[in-house]
C-alpha cells in the first residue's frame, strides 16, 4: 500500500522513490488523504527537502480542519532542516495543546543548544511524558549541564530504555565513562543501543583496552545476536584498524562473519582500512573487488577514497589520481588533499600542484592544502615556492 511504501521511504530517506510515490498518489486520486499527506511531509522533511515538504502540506493547509499529526510532522520537517524560527512560528499557531508538538520543539531547541528555550517549554508543558523528560535530559547533556541532567534523570516518574540510554549518552559524550558504565549496569537489562553508544564513547575518550573490555562483556552477555550488534563490531574493528592493529581488526571481521552477522558499508570501510594498513596491495584490491560480489554492497565514496589513499601511500600516485577522476563520485576537497599528501610523500610536484589547486578552490578556507603544498616545495628544495605559498596564506588571512 501507499502507506507502507511511504513509511519505507521515511526510514530509508529515499527521495527519488518518495517523489515517484507522490506522483502516483496524486494520479490515483488520493492527494487529499490526511494520512498520506502526513507521511509525505515526513518523507520530504527527513530527506532535507523543506520546500517540497511545504508543497506536500499545502493541500492540507487549505482544508477547514487541521490534523495535529500534520502540524507535528511539519514542525519536525522545519526543525530538522534548520528552520527553528519558522518552526516556532508554526508552533505558536497550534490550535490546541499537543504533547508531541511540544516534545518536537524541546528537542529542536536542544539540538540548537538553546537550553533556555528548552527549559522554558519543558516548565510550561502541562503534562510531561517520558519523551518530554528524555528530551530535556538530552538538552542538558548536549549543553554540558551534566549535573542538571543527573538531577532531572532522578526525578523521572517511570524510566524506559530510551531515558536510560539518553542519560548514558549524556555522560559518555562528556567523557564520564565510568559513571556511564555504572548507569548501564544499573539499567538491569541494557539493550544493544545503550552498549553501542557507550562502546563508541570508550573508543573516543578512553582506550582501546577499555573498549575491548566492554566489547568482550557484550559478547559474554550475548546482547548483540542480530543486526543491531553490527555497530558494536564496527567500533571494535575500526578501533584496531586506526590503532595499527590491522591483523586483529581483520580477525575480528572474520569472527563477526562467523557469528552470522552481515557487514554494512561502515564495516567494510574499516576492514578496507585494515587491509590497507597491512601493506598487502593484492589483499586490498581483492577485498575492494569482493565487496559487491561477496557482501552485496556497492562501494561508496569513502571506499574509493580509502583505495586512493592506499595507492598514494604505495607510490602509485598516478593510479591514485586516475581512481579519483574515474570513480562514480565527484571528488571533494578531502579527496584532493589525500592525493596531495601522497604527492608530498613521493615528491610529485606537478601532480601535487594540480591537487592543491583543485582542493583550494573546493574549500578556500582550509589550511591543509596550503601547508601540504608548502611541505612539497620544501621536500624538493623549492624555497621560492614555499615563500609563495606563505605569502598567499597571509594575503588570504589563513
Amino acid at each position: 500500500s501507499f502507506v507502507t511504501l511511504l513509511r519505507q521511504c521515511v526510514s530509508s530517506k529515499n527521495l527519488g522513490h518518495g517523489r515517484r510515490l507522490h506522483e502516483q498518489i496524486v494520479d490515483a486520486g488520493f492527494g487529499g488523504d490526511i494520512l498520506l499527506q502526513n507521511l509525505l511531509i515526513r518523507m520530504y522533511g527527513s530527506c532535507g527537502c523543506l520546500e517540497e515538504a511545504k508543497a506536500a502540506s499545502s493541500l492540507f493547509d487549505q482544508m477547514p480542519e487541521k490534523d495535529l499529526v500534520a502540524w507535528t510532522a511539519m514542525l519536525t520537517a522545519l526543525a530538522d532542516n534548520d528552520r527553528l524560527r519558522d518552526a516556532r512560528i508554526l508552533f505558536d499557531l497550534l490550535p490546541e495543546w499537543d504533547s508531541a508538538a511540544w516534545n518536537v520543539m524541546i528537542a529542536a531547541y536542544a539540538a540548537a543548544e538553546d537550553l533556555e528555550q528548552s527549559q522554558l517549554l519543558f516548565a510550561a508543558l502541562p503534562i510531561k511524558n517520558v519523551i518530554s523528560w528524555t528530551s530535556i535530559i538530552a538538552a542538558h547533556g548536549a549543553c554540558g549541564e551534566i549535573d542538571r541532567a543527573r538531577a532531572i534523570f532522578r526525578k523521572i516518574p517511570a524510566r524506559t530504555a530510551v531515558s536510560w540510554t539518553v542519560m548514558i549518552t549524556a555522560l559518555a559524550n562528556l567523557g564520564h565513562l565510568d559513571e556511564a558504565r555504572s548507569v548501564l549496569e544499573a539499567m538491569g537489562h541494557p539493550d544493544v543501543l545503550a552498549y553501542n553508544l557507550l562502546l563508541t564513547a570508550h573508543l573516543r575518550y578512553g582506550s582501546l583496552e577499555q573498549t575491548e573490555s566492554l566489547f568482550d562483556g557484550m559478547l559474554e552477555r550475548d546482547v548483540m545476536p542480530d543486526h543491531r550488534g553490527v555497530p558494536a563490531w564496527n567500533v571494535i574493528i575500526s578501533g584496531h584498524a586506526q590503532s595499527g592493529h590491522a591483523k586483529l581488526g581483520l580477525e575480528l571481521f572474520h569472527r563477526m562473519l562467523l557469528h552470522g552477522l552481515d557487514p554494512n558499508r561502515i564495516t567494510l570501510t574499516s576492514v578496507l582500512a585494515a587491509c590497507c594498513h597491512t601493506g598487502n596491495s593484492k589483499s586490498v584490491h581483492a577485498f575492494f573487488l569482493s565487496m559487491t560480489s561477496d557482501f552485496g554492497i556497492l562501494p561508496v565514496y569513502d571506499h574509493f577514497l580509502c583505495m586512493a589513499s592506499h595507492l598514494g601511500r604505495s607510490g602509485l600516485v598516478t593510479h591514485a589520481e586516475e581512481l579519483l577522476c574515474s570513480m562514480p563520485f565527484e571528488p571533494d576537497a578531502i579527496g584532493w588533499i589525500t592525493l596531495l599528501d601522497a604527492c608530498v610523500r613521493h615528491k610529485d610536484v606537478k601532480r601535487g600542484e594540480r591537487a592543491a589547486d583543485v582542493a583550494t578552490k573546493l574549500s578556500p578556507g582550509r589550511t591543509a592544502p596550503y601547508i601540504l603544498l608548502s611541505n612539497l616545495y620544501a621536500a624538493v628544495g623549492d624555497w621560492a615556492g614555499v615563500a609563495r605559498v606563505r605569502t598567499t596564506m597571509k594575503e588570504l588571512g589563513i
